[in-house]
């Protein structure tokens, strides 16, 4: 429960910065929003150790911000590497619940880092894998082919 206070903690900090430390932000091309991604990468950190110590069901609150923390990362991908890096540990079924949003993330820029997170669920649970990627798959397909008409 101490990582989970913890990363509570460091994610209230990132997601919410003190008005000193707000003035004194200055936002760059990776990080337009001049958030300290220190703090980010170790509240994530945190919460993929807090999953190592609970069970399934105490765990989807962590994971889920965790993935929720990751909307936050910038084109340094450092939020996300920090998923690739900490993810070990953490059993595959705790992903299961989380795979349309992992599936999600993959179309976005934080996706390469979390392919090695989904290949390896897909090696213990492949079926619940594949149905939801075969589903992404044909949606962007069927949106490329509207895009190609209009």
């Amino acid at each position: 429960k101490a990582w989970a206070y913890w990363g509570d903690y460091l994610e209230h900090i990132f997601t919410n910065p003190p008005e000193q430390t707000q003035q004194n932000r200055t936002p760059t091309a990776n990080n337009p929003s001049g958030r300290n991604m220190k703090f980010g990468v170790e509240a994530i950190t945190c919460y993929l150790h807090a999953c190592r110590q609970q069970n399934e069901s105490k765990s989807r609150k962590y994971l889920a911000k965790v993935i929720w923390l990751l909307t936050y990362d910038d084109d340094s991908l450092q939020l996300a590497e920090a998923v690739d890096k900490y993810m070990t540990g953490v059993p595959p079924i705790q992903w299961l619940p989380w795979i349309p949003q992992l599936l999600t993330c993959l179309v976005r820029t934080e996706g390469k880092p979390l392919l090695n997170l989904l290949s390896q669920v897909g090696r213990m649970f492949p079926q619940a894998v594949y149905f939801p990627i075969r589903t992404l798959y044909l949606t962007l397909k069927m949106e490329a082919r509207e895009r190609i008409k209009a």
